[in-house]
């Protein structure tokens, strides 16, 4: 039985050869590996407003991705607690590596609302501060 708002869940897999950029012998760069919110571009047209910016709806997401690293790599750094927090929403980022598995686990909740003239300049910081995290590149080292 179909619920409106009830959580959608989708799994796939999938496979893409030379997803990363080599940069020498011994370091990989991946891209995103989530599907960003991308805020600054759907919010953040401005650098400042006269008028009020609606948020028409609620916007609210977890996504968790395992990758199987190629044999012999690992994550330069992985980030275990990133965290953005404010009166506009909440994103947080965890990363972890076990063996040849690196998992990434990403929370998003972006609330319908109306952000005011004088609140513009932060709600400009919140989406820049997620999209940064989002689209950030991840390193790879050869072990």
């Amino acid at each position: 039985q179909e619920v409106v708002g009830a959580p959608f869940v989708l799994r796939y897999a999938f496979t893409v050869p030379r997803f990363g950029r080599m940069e020498g012998d011994s370091r990989m760069a991946l891209g995103p590996l989530t599907f960003p919110a991308l805020l600054g571009r759907r919010y953040v047209q401005l650098s400042t407003r006269t008028t009020p910016l609606y948020i028409d709806d609620t916007e609210a997401s977890r996504t968790n991705v395992s990758l199987t690293l190629p044999q012999g790599w690992k994550l330069s750094d992985p980030q275990t607690g990133l965290k953005v927090d404010s009166q506009f929403g909440h994103f947080t980022r965890s990363e972890k590596q076990d063996g040849r598995t690196l998992s990434i686990s990403e929370s998003f909740r972006l609330p319908r609302a109306r952000v005011m003239p004088a609140e513009y300049e932060k709600f400009s910081g919140f989406a820049g501060d997620v999209d940064l995290l989002q689209v950030r590149e991840l390193f790879l080292v050869k072990q």
